[in-house]
């Protein structure tokens, strides 16, 4: 079954966007299915948080590298670019 997920979630972010000027979004920690949507379809910024051990550095490099992926940004934000 097909949620039309993408849709809802451009919809919710053309919402907000003509409500608030910055909306705050705390996404749960980890790479989660939230979290793509947070950080790829929803957000102008991401700020990244990170505990200082190895394995967190890793994972926080992996993201960052993953956000500036021009496929992702083509596809899963429709072009539209970070600020």
């Amino acid at each position: 079954m097909n949620w039309n997920g993408q849709q809802f979630f451009e919809w919710f972010r053309h919402e907000v966007e003509s409500k608030f000027d910055i909306i705050l979004i705390d996404s749960r920690t980890g790479v989660t299915e939230m979290g793509g949507v947070c950080n790829y379809q929803l957000a102008d910024v991401v700020i990244l948080f990170v505990a200082p051990n190895q394995q967190n550095i890793d994972g926080i490099v992996r993201i960052a590298q993953s956000l500036t992926d021009p496929k992702l940004i083509r596809e899963g934000r429709n072009g539209r670019p970070y600020l």
